[in-house]
């Protein structure tokens, strides 16, 4: 099995490219004063280019693909159970838990070559060993911090933010409007983002503070909705792993 005949483009960007010369230059600034450096080392890290997908990794990804369902090397004997419940740790799959990957491709614990055909999680989209995430390094570099969260969230999520709703909106013609989104909430993971939706629909029922204003249904009884199995019960609606949601 191959895809040589498959040609994919590379992308190759620095930070300065993604992120502007004004911001990189202030963030390169304010390190060099923290540790009393010089800001030209910095600067040319900012500027230096990060190949997304090169083509060496390309072809290493798709040589391997003939190796997938076969053993490459020793797994390992003895593994931790973790400290799981009785059903988690009952559908907990140890053998297949990566020991390294690259791309689409993972090595288990058993040693075994293994075909990542979904994202698994939202962290594998990209892949194993994603060339691209040099560009993180060289953030943490130049001084980029990731303690950016909650009212005083950093440059790069605002600049996010307002990307995404740009790209969403793009869409939208005079012929055919599309609903126009102008805001984004950043939240960790689908468990949470499905908790904020409940909460944000619920605040148009009940008020959180008692000096805030009336609600707009104030005094109507919030119906849900949610998606269901055939026999009528939750089997189907995955975001439950927190209490509300």
């Amino acid at each position: 099995m191959s895809i040589n005949n498959v040609e994919i483009s590379d992308l190759s960007l620095s930070l300065q490219d993604m992120l502007g010369s004004d911001y990189i230059g202030k963030v390169c600034s304010a390190k060099a004063f923290v540790l009393n450096e010089k800001i030209e080392k910095m600067l040319e890290i900012a500027r230096e280019k990060v190949e997304f997908y090169p083509k060496s990794f390309q072809k290493r990804v798709d040589n391997l693909i003939d190796y997938i369902g076969k053993k490459v090397c020793k797994g390992i004997i003895k593994s931790p159970d973790g400290a799981g419940t009785k059903a988690f740790n009952e559908v907990t799959k140890k053998d297949m838990a990566p020991l390294t990957g690259i791309g689409f491709i993972r090595i288990g614990e058993d040693g075994k070559v293994y075909l990542t055909s979904k994202s698994e999680h939202y962290h594998a989209s990209l892949g194993h060993r994603f060339p691209g995430f040099k560009l993180l390094e060289k953030a943490n570099e130049i001084g980029i911090t990731n303690i950016t969260h909650n009212n005083y969230r950093g440059y790069i999520t605002r600049l996010l933010e307002e990307e995404l709703i740009r790209i969403s909106n793009y869409a939208s013609t005079k012929k055919n409007k599309l609903l126009q989104l102008d805001r984004v909430i950043n939240l960790q993971t689908g468990s949470l983002a499905a908790e904020a939706a409940l909460k944000l629909m619920l605040s148009r029922f009940y008020k959180s503070l008692d000096d805030l204003p009336k609600t707009l249904y104030e005094g109507k009884i919030p119906v849900f909705i949610v998606l269901g199995n055939d026999l009528g019960g939750l089997e189907a609606n995955y975001h439950g792993t927190n209490i509300l949601s």
